[in-house]
């Protein structure tokens, strides 16, 4: 982890969140993900370790990199 970390490999995927009366998205969740080769593995198999390192904030920081890298994704969106 505190590789991945340092080499920043580090993505983000987007959730959408709908409002229920009309199925319409109206924000989106952002996800963290720790890139490893071509996969994004779940913040539920690494998030515990990144808490124990005490790294949550850099792991917060590269996420918000990302989100300012896929800013104009989120405008075709919402």
């Amino acid at each position: 982890i505190l590789k991945k970390l340092k080499n920043n490999d580090v993505d983000i995927m987007f959730q959408p969140i709908f409002k229920s009366e009309d199925n319409e998205i109206f924000s989106l969740e952002v996800l963290g993900r720790i890139v490893e080769k071509d996969k994004l593995i779940p913040a539920g198999m690494f998030i515990d370790h990144v808490y124990e390192l005490g790294k949550v904030a850099e792991f917060d920081s590269l996420v918000l990199d990302k989100l300012l890298e896929k800013e104009h994704l989120i405008k075709q969106v919402t």
